[in-house]
C-alpha cells in the first residue's frame, strides 16, 4: 500500500499515550484495512495527525521512526488510525519507550517515515 509520505520525511510534533488499542479500538480507528489485527496494550501502533495528505487515509499503514527530542527514548509504530489535533498518540506499549510522557503526559517528538519493513522487525 502506497503511503502519503515519502521515505525519509521527517517532521517534529507532541507525541503523547493514547492509552490501549485493544480488539474494540481497532472495530472503529480511521484506518479500515488489514493492518487491524486483535492487539493488547504492546502493539507499536499509533494514531497521526497530519492535514496535507493526498486523502483521508493516505497515511494510513506507514511506518514511522519516533524519537523523544530528549534523547529519552525512540520507537516504531505503524500509523494505523488518525486524529483531530496535530501530533502523534501512542498505544501504550510504545509509550513506554519514552522515559519522561508517562510522568509528562506528552513529550516532544521527531518522526521519521521509514520502510514498512522496519516496523515488522521491531
Amino acid at each position: 500500500m502506497p503511503g502519503a509520505f515519502a521515505v525519509g520525511t521527517t517532521g517534529s510534533d507532541i507525541c503523547t499515550e493514547f492509552g490501549v488499542y485493544g480488539t474494540a479500538e481497532l472495530a472503529t480507528v480511521s484506518c479500515q484495512n488489514e493492518l487491524h489485527k486483535p492487539s493488547d496494550a504492546s502493539t507499536l501502533v499509533t494514531a497521526w495527525h497530519q492535514t496535507n495528505t493526498l486523502g483521508y487515509n493516505a497515511q494510513c499503514g506507514q511506518c514511522l521512526h519516533v524519537q523523544n527530542l530528549e534523547g529519552l527514548g525512540d520507537v516504531y509504530v505503524t500509523v494505523i488510525d488518525l486524529k483531530g489535533a496535530s501530533g502523534l498518540d501512542l498505544n501504550q506499549g510504545p509509550a513506554t519507550s519514552f522515559a519522561n510522557l508517562i510522568q509528562r503526559g506528552h513529550v516532544n517528538c521527531r518522526w521519521t517515515v521509514v520502510p514498512p519493513s522496519m516496523c515488522s522487525v521491531h
